[in-house]
């Protein structure tokens, strides 16, 4: 299984702390977003960790580690970037890996649960699977791709931030897709869809195969602007 994060967005609503780094490489305590990431990956067997960033940020993910394989897409500035899914496909083709198990986790996403737990719910279900956080609350769940499962965790309906969400079930960015999932990715990209966020593609993917929900209820921090930076701070 490869793994890809996708770190090529430009933080604009954390343009203070990040005219010359990256949210991604950002410390909360004492260790960058993304090495909390890599840490709870330390469990689980995979093939090769891949991030995906963009021409602003390359060098500083270089100089952070230079162990994993870091990919440039290329892009200058948030008018031109790819998109979630445009740099998924991006790496995808890059690496020829579109026949493969991949594990997809945003840069940005900090939690506590366990990843190899997760791949345990993966191995289950035989079936392409996302993290799920109830976040209790209507109006937090406007901000997230807003899920809706039936009664055994297979999502029947996601929408990608909804103006009358329906649960607070909410997605994270993260997921495991199968090979055949995996090559959906090209099927998508070729018929021309919106390529900026994954719910546009969990909602194509829906159609075609059972995909489901790991509901988790340790901590998650979405890193998007300060107020969350500055609660992971307090609280993680």
């Amino acid at each position: 299984m490869y793994v890809i994060i996708p770190a090529a967005g430009y933080a604009t609503r954390l343009s203070a702390l990040t005219e010359n780094q990256p949210k991604h490489l950002l410390k909360v305590k004492d260790k960058t977003i993304l090495d909390y990431i890599i840490d709870k990956l330390s469990g689980i067997e995979v093939e090769d960790i891949i991030i995906v960033t963009n021409n602003k940020y390359y060098k500083n993910f270089l100089e952070w580690n230079k162990n994993f394989k870091i990919l440039n897409d290329n892009t200058t500035s948030n008018s031109d970037r790819l998109g979630a899914i445009g740099d998924i496909c991006f790496a995808l083709d890059h690496f020829d890996i579109y026949n493969e198990e991949i594990m997809i986790i945003a840069g940005d996403n900090l939690f506590k649960f366990s990843l190899e737990r997760f791949y345990d719910f993966y191995k289950q279900k035989n079936s392409p699977v996302v993290a799920v956080f109830d976040v209790k609350d209507l109006n937090l769940a406007k901000q997230f791709g807003n899920i809706t499962l039936d009664a055994y965790n297979k999502i029947i309906n996601f929408i990608e931030k909804p103006q009358d969400p329906k649960t607070t079930l909410s997605a994270t960015m993260c997921y495991i897709f199968d090979k055949e999932s995996t090559k959906l990715f090209k099927e998508y990209k070729n018929l021309g869809l919106p390529m900026d966020k994954m719910g546009d593609f969990i909602s194509f993917l829906i159609k075609k195969k059972n995909i489901y929900g790991y509901i988790f209820k340790e901590d998650w921090f979405d890193i998007g602007n300060l107020s969350e930076l500055e609660r992971a701070q307090r609280e993680f």
